[in-house]
């Protein structure tokens, strides 16, 4: 007869834990449970990264007044909602969590709204923005002029645009810091500024009027060079953390960046801007195409007969070869990239010299969403022209926000490679100075 104890005992379960979406990119990668604790999760603070939940920090209390009516206080629920930004793409721009009906409104007025301020520090980082921060966005001195004085005179009547300014130049500073507690409260900053416009001009896309494009072009602008900006290990006491980017989804920078400039492209927004203060950034046109040198031709040679022509095997297990679809796709995207670096590396013409971070950052935005999708499967053609790329934001290296870019990109597409492929980026290795050897 069976032991009437050990009849009743039940079988021993494991203690689940409360399942969530809402952590961090990264802890997602790596499969383990993240704390969702802003601007950087623990886990992401003991392995020195950078944390996506950077983009969704709640507001800061001291850039916004004493709530004075109950219904503009945060409720626990959209306190504690939030999105990765990688899973917000293609859209990319996220709600705020808990937005004022100010900065909800996508009309941009000439006055203040009322109950709108900013704070003693906000001020600081507005000093900052016009003596330092706004003469980092150009190669060319006109344009320099337009984000030093034109973009502040657009941001005082636009609140959203003011907390896109803000936010840059927190991250500014944040890079400019060798302490690091200063540089995680700076980065904490920024990115609650960045989140309050970034829910704001995403309802204001549904509405673009030759009022408001000023402001969605400036902070398109901007936005590119924050996700870049962002991307560096700021949370690190590493001395040379600022220096050195960290992500390990290789589409994840693009995503985020992108959205927005599609809308700009319309022939409408093209006129408002042209016709407005900000046309100097517009100038000196469109890119043209420009003949190619023979070191460049026979780059882009090599480069179509691995992808296109020819296409390499791939030997990655369980990875299939490339189709026609993916080779199409392809051959857009390095039409494109042999366009923009022949007109980069072009001479000086007499409609003015070039703009070398506006025209650099353009790639990729515009290339195909599906290159974008196999960049973030790995897929070895979208890796090569990843490293081809790199090559061009390595002449931006000298902006804070571009510093370490050109080679870790390379050095991404290098890992992520199978062996057969690996000898189409040892050129740009060497170009942008990176020792893959070390790698």
């Amino acid at each position: 007869m069976p032991d009437e104890s050990q009849a009743n005992k039940r079988p021993a379960t494991r203690r689940s834990h409360k399942k969530t979406r809402t952590g961090c990119v990264q802890c997602k990668q790596r499969r383990v449970k993240c704390d969702e604790q802003k601007p950087t999760c623990g886990n992401c603070i003991k392995r020195e990264q950078s944390c996506s939940l950077q983009f969704v920090v709640p507001n800061l209390p001291y850039s916004r007044p004493p709530a004075q009516k109950p219904n503009l206080a945060p409720t626990s629920a959209s306190s504690s909602r939030t999105q990765s930004p990688v899973a917000l793409a293609p859209n990319i721009l996220p709600q705020p969590a808990s937005p004022s009906p100010a900065l909800a409104s996508p009309a941009s007025t000439s006055t203040q709204p009322p109950g709108l301020t900013f704070s003693v520090e906000d001020m600081e980082l507005l000093h900052h923005y016009t003596v330092s921060t706004s003469l980092t966005f150009s190669t060319r001195s006109d344009v320099l002029e337009v984000y030093r004085l034109a973009a502040p005179e657009i941001a005082f009547s636009d609140p959203p645009l003011m907390n896109g300014l803000l936010a840059i130049s927190g991250l500014h500073r944040a890079h400019c810091c060798s302490d690091i507690e200063k540089r995680r409260l700076y980065s904490t900053i920024a990115a609650a500024h960045q989140n309050i416009a970034l829910g704001a001009f995403r309802e204001r896309l549904s509405n673009l009027t030759r009022e408001n494009c000023p402001g969605v072009f400036l902070f398109s602008a901007w936005l590119t060079l924050y996700v870049l900006g962002s991307m560096h290990r700021l949370q690190s006491a590493d001395p040379d953390a600022a220096s050195v980017i960290d992500f390990e989804d290789p589409s994840e920078w693009i995503r985020l960046m992108r959205g927005v400039p599609s809308i700009l492209r319309q022939s409408a927004v093209w006129s408002w801007i042209r016709e407005s203060p900000l046309r100097p950034i517009l100038e000196p046109g469109l890119v043209t195409d420009e003949p190619l040198s023979p070191e460049l031709e026979r780059r882009f040679a090599t480069l179509r007969r691995a992808l296109i022509d020819e296409p390499l095997p791939v030997s990655t297990p369980d990875a299939p070869q490339m189709d026609e679809e993916e080779c199409k796709v392809y051959a857009e995207s390095l039409a494109m990239l042999q366009k923009y670096t022949a007109f980069i590396l072009r001479p000086s013409t007499p409609e003015g010299p070039l703009d070398l971070v506006g025209t650099t950052m353009i790639w990729p935005n515009i290339v195909p969403d599906r290159w974008v999708d196999y960049l973030g499967q790995h897929r070895p053609g979208a890796l090569v022209m990843l490293a081809q790329f790199a090559v061009l934001v390595n002449n931006l290296r000298g902006f804070w926000w571009a510093k370490g870019w050109g080679q870790g990109l390379v050095v991404i597409a290098w890992k992520l490679l199978p062996p057969e492929w690996k000898s189409l980026v040892e050129e740009p290795a060497e170009r942008v100075g990176c020792t893959l050897g070390a790698v």
